[in-house]
């Protein structure tokens, strides 16, 4: 008995934890800060991971949490594109300097330049990888729920109930 209201408590506090989560994301979305919030991001994944393990969420919780997950998978695929016009303008730059040389020496000037240029591509490349990275978390989770939810159905429907002839 104990164990069923510990295992409803913890699907509310993960459900309540959930929804404030969406509501704030809805409440920054609306105020146009288009900022991803990372840390928060890791919390939720951690979260999810952690409800996964234990096994013990309900269908209605998973769903919920797999459509949230979604949408911030979504959020994290736009994310990929960012500063793509900048990069391909530094990229064409660098390019316009031609291969740097396997022997001998470069101009200072052009190497000073060549390092600018790949060092502001590096620091454009950062919030696209985060995004890259967090894009294939969100992805792995729903396809963790989708099997999870698609055990949680066959285990249902595998369960031997008794009948009106018992």
């Amino acid at each position: 008995m104990i164990s069923k209201q510990f295992l409803k408590l913890t699907s509310f506090a993960l459900f309540f934890g959930l929804f404030i989560w969406a509501q704030v994301g809805t409440l920054q979305a609306q105020q146009g800060n288009t900022a991803l919030d990372y840390n928060e991001w890791e919390t939720t994944a951690e979260m999810v991971e952690e409800a996964l393990l234990d096994g013990t969420v309900s269908e209605l919780f998973l769903i919920t949490l797999r459509d949230e997950i979604a949408e911030r998978r979504a959020e994290f695929q736009l994310a990929q594109n960012v500063n793509e016009t900048r990069l391909k303008n530094l990229s064409d730059q660098l390019v316009s300097l031609g291969e740097k040389p396997e022997e001998g020496t470069e101009a200072i000037e052009i190497s000073e330049r060549r390092n600018q240029l790949v060092n502001q591509i590096d620091s454009l490349m950062v919030p696209r990888i985060r995004a890259l990275e967090a894009f294939k978390r969100a992805d792995g989770l729903i396809g963790e729920i989708d099997i999870f939810l698609r055990a949680q159905k066959t285990d249902n429907l595998l369960q031997i109930e008794k009948t009106p002839l018992d």
